[in-house]
């Protein structure tokens, strides 16, 4: 008489698992930081009705699978305290940049907006003596319209502001002008890198650049390239 033989677990053929399937099932539930409580929890109760009897599961693992459990519910909660510091920084934030429409900011660029109420400022920085220091403004379509002479400038910030009245004495008209400042060095003339004062218009929350503000006569910029708020 042939006797045959398995290796296979009996109680596989009834659909159970051994412990140390439904370990390694638990576990692999667990890893997940954004698995749900309810989910362990149904895992864990199936885990223990169908155990092999033959082969229960440790009580070791079991305190491990607690374990992992309290981690996982620990991650959950802390996922949420994140969420709602994310919502409340964000309102925070909301507020603040809220109030910031309307008020002067300066950023480093070349291009101001001229308004028949507002200058166009900013400041040139000098690294080293100039002899003299030259502001020039070009309109869009590149024509000089008016060139301020400063003087002799000695190292540091050198503020600038036009009114709009151009080299033949008539107002310039509202718009978008650049600035170009040349000083006059040692090393010849040189020209310097410039900020703009621009009048905040609008402001965006979001979005992996964070807060932009919108300026007047140049456009939308981080608020982390402002240079200084007025």
């Amino acid at each position: 008489m042939t006797t045959a033989t398995s290796s296979l677990d009996p109680y596989s053929s009834l659909g159970l698992r051994t412990s140390a399937d439904t370990v390694a099932a638990a576990a692999a539930a667990s890893s997940d930081p954004h698995a749900q409580k309810m989910d362990f929890l149904t895992l864990m109760t199936e885990q223990i009705k169908h155990q092999n009897p033959l082969n229960p599961l440790d009580g070791q693992d079991f305190l491990a699978q607690l374990a992992q459990f309290s981690v996982v519910e620990q991650t959950t909660k802390l996922n949420d305290s994140f969420a709602n510091l994310a919502a409340k920084l964000t309102s925070d934030q909301s507020l603040q940049a809220a109030s910031l429409i309307g008020r002067q900011a300066r950023v480093t660029g070349d291009q101001g907006a001229l308004t028949a109420d507002q200058a166009l400022s900013g400041a040139a920085v000098l690294d080293q003596t100039a002899g003299s220091v030259r502001v020039n403004f070009y309109d869009p379509a590149g024509q000089l319209v008016r060139g301020l002479d400063l003087g002799p400038q000695a190292p540091g910030e050198i503020p600038f502001s036009w009114d709009g009245t151009g080299d033949n004495g008539q107002w310039a008209g509202a718009g978008t002008y650049r600035v170009e400042v040349v000083a006059q060095t040692g090393a010849g003339a040189v020209a310097l890198p410039t900020q703009i004062d621009a009048r905040v218009e609008g402001v965006s929350l979001g979005g992996s650049g964070g807060v932009t503000l919108d300026l007047a006569g140049i456009g939308p910029v981080a608020l982390t390239d402002i240079q200084r708020l007025r």
